[in-house]
């Protein structure tokens, strides 16, 4: 939503038909005790009742869908990274079939297409509202993915958005450089093109995912037209996106610059398809092999650039890139179990470096999610169960 029109909305009575719904109200007030911590936390529990018993009247009589939408959105991201993915789940549905019933997803390229006439919802009144409705479907589809990918849970949002095209996102690029010449101290005008780039990212995400489904229930990766495809698809993202250093901005509690985070998830993201994607392939295709090393590589490029800053916000985490950097981690291990690098000092001593990398990332990461916190702890013994043999 553009935060000038939210303040605009905040200072309107609350009889007013345009003001912020309580639901968006509560939502956001969770949101800040999450963010603020310390003696704020303790009102978590009143917001989310609140956010929920405001949705559900919002719900009942169709009222400012778009204040529903986005409460739902920020309390099924508050659920999941909770863990409560049950609660998430029952957030998420309803939003993403009222969001399917009223059209939302129903746009082509950057261009509204007008609800038919019996919807919920009216067309928007101008182009504002236009754009503000193509932000709300693209964070609907990430948060619902977001979700399917963690959970496991079927996606529910049918996101009908040819979102992943090399034309759409050669036009982020361009918005993305101009974006970061005109960006002053505190602001976030970064963050509009950031959602379009996120969920072009993630429909490849999906893709890769369908594609290891495939795999799994065959039993072989004999689809080489598939592979391929995803494979070109993944290196032209990689070559289109900006690169970390282009994008960034100060926000107004840091006092040096910052990744953008959608670059940086679309990095970690990219890198992490292609190394599931060619780890699949590697058994019957020696160069996949040598991809999945190179993918692995690149993903330490960015997080030892990531560990240039004095410490990790959430803005540069999440619990997507997490599980990429979690897989890398593994390979490094397999790696170092191998009796080649065994035999080689200073490829076992890079490795290990490789790893203390990877591990640092996964521990800070899980470390602003405690309800996951049991994750990189798992990693840990995982590896060094792994690499015992190296210490006989």
């Amino acid at each position: 939503m553009d935060v000038s029109y939210f303040l605009e909305c905040f200072s309107l009575p609350s009889t007013h038909p345009e003001s912020i719904h309580p639901c968006l109200l509560n939502a956001c007030y969770l949101g800040a005790c999450v963010i603020g911590g310390g003696s704020m936390a303790s009102f978590q529990p009143l917001f989310v009742e609140r956010t929920r018993y405001f949705l559900s009247q919002a719900l009942m009589f169709a009222d400012r869908i778009s204040h529903f939408l986005w409460a739902s959105i920020v309390l099924s991201w508050y659920f999941t990274r909770l863990r409560r993915l049950e609660e998430a789940s029952t957030v998420i549905s309803p939003g993403a079939h009222l969001a399917t019933a009223c059209g939302l997803g129903q746009l082509d390229g950057f261009k509204a297409n007008a609800p038919s006439g019996d919807s919920l919802w009216p067309p928007p009144r101008n182009e504002q509202e236009a754009t503000d409705r193509k932000k709300l479907s693209y964070s609907f589809y990430i948060v619902d993915q977001v979700f399917s990918l963690i959970s496991g849970y079927r996606a529910t949002f049918s996101g009908n958005l040819d979102w992943g095209s090399a034309i759409e996102l050669a036009r982020l690029q361009r918005q993305l450089a101009r974006d970061v010449k005109t960006a002053k101290c505190g602001t976030l005008s970064l963050w509009h093109s950031g959602e379009h780039l996120v969920a072009a990212v993630l429909k490849i995400l999906q893709e890769v995912r369908d594609f290891a489904l495939t795999v799994c229930e065959t039993g072989k990766c004999t689809d080489k037209r598939a592979y391929g495809l995803l494979r070109d698809h993944i290196c032209s993202y990689i070559t289109l996106i900006p690169p970390l250093h282009e994008a960034r901005s100060l926000q107004p509690w840091e006092t040096f610059g910052v990744f953008n985070s959608a670059t940086l998830f679309a990095h970690i993201t990219l890198y992490g398809c292609g190394l599931i994607l060619n780890s699949l392939q590697a058994g019957v295709d020696v160069e996949a092999g040598h991809q999945v090393l190179g993918c692995t590589r690149a993903l330490l490029d960015v997080l030892s650039k990531i560990r240039q800053l004095r410490r990790l916000h959430g803005v540069r985490a999440g619990l997507i890139p997490v599980v990429h950097v979690t897989n890398a981690a593994r390979i490094i291990a397999h790696r170092l179990q191998s009796s080649k690098t065994r035999a080689n000092m200073k490829l076992c001593t890079e490795y290990c470096q490789d790893l203390e990398i990877l591990l640092d990332y996964v521990d800070e990461t899980y470390s602003l999610y405690p309800a996951w916190a049991e994750a990189p702890i798992r990693l840990r013994e995982e590896i060094l169960v792994r690499l015992s043999s190296l210490a006989r």
